[in-house]
């Protein structure tokens, strides 16, 4: 039997894997896209107007997220452990153009973040990343945690409601509980404990995560009451802000590379 289809390949998409679920890699149109950048061959006008606006771009940021685009950009994927096409043309059939898959099956896009993991026959478990490859895991399971339940969205004919009434609409639904935690905040909390080990490594980013997660520990604390919960709603908000920052400051960083290279 052919290799290429006795292998019984499953790749996991980044989104999917993050929420636990598996996904056939047959299905080309459910992936996401992580299609190689060509490098054009611009006049030198058009490379000083790009280079210009990456410059733009990156000093829109301040402080410690403008440092971690930085790292963002200049972070390079380890060249230990790569699997060429050649070697496994089976691994790389239904992936797409421009990826990097290493010899644990983590497979990632050329800007350095992670894209999916993939599990075979013959190596069905997933396993963990190599220290080389945290920074592109960080940069993926960042956007799990930037998601955002809105609360005030859920009520409903809210005008006619009186302040008190919206409150216990809150806190009910605040405390739909999820192993133990209230909202999405189990979920969130397990990501980060992966992510803080992770970037044990980088710590401007480990401090980010840690202020995430005490944000989010300040919220549940506040929902405890009826009376506070309306804190605990914006703490939740700021937490979930904080995650969307450093996911979107890593994702100029890259954008940088992708489009210039290092300024």
């Amino acid at each position: 039997m052919n290799k290429a289809l006795s292998i019984g390949l499953v790749s996991l998409l980044i989104g999917e894997w993050l929420a636990g679920c598996s996904h056939d890699n047959h299905d080309k149109g459910r992936r996401i896209a992580a299609a190689e950048t060509k490098t054009a061959k611009h006049p030198t006008a058009s490379k000083q107007k790009t280079k210009e606006e990456n410059q733009s771009a990156l000093e829109k940021l301040t402080g410690d997220y403008r440092r971690i685009a930085i790292i963002a950009r200049d972070y390079q994927l380890p060249k230990e452990g790569r699997i060429s096409k050649k070697e496994r043309p089976d691994l790389y059939k239904y992936e797409p153009d421009g990826v990097i898959i290493y010899d644990n099956l983590y497979v990632f896009q050329n800007d350095g973040r992670l894209d999916s993991r993939i599990a075979t026959n013959d190596h069905p478990a997933i396993q963990p990343p190599t220290k080389g490859q945290y920074l592109g895991v960080i940069m993926a399971m960042v956007d799990d945690i930037v998601d955002e339940l809105d609360f005030k969205g859920l009520l409903l004919n809210p005008g006619v409601l009186s302040q008190e009434e919206k409150r216990e609409q809150y806190f009910k639904d605040w405390n739909t509980q999820t192993d133990g935690k209230p909202t999405d905040l189990a979920h969130k909390y397990k990501r980060l404990n992966e992510l803080i080990r992770y970037a044990q490594g980088y710590p401007i980013i480990l401090t980010k995560l840690k202020d995430i997660q005490a944000t989010f520990e300040q919220a549940e604390q506040y929902g405890q009451s009826k009376d506070t919960i309306e804190k605990a709603l914006e703490l939740y908000h700021q937490g979930c802000e904080k995650a969307k920052k450093l996911s979107e400051a890593f994702a100029i960083g890259r954008e940088l590379k992708r489009r210039n290279g290092s300024l």
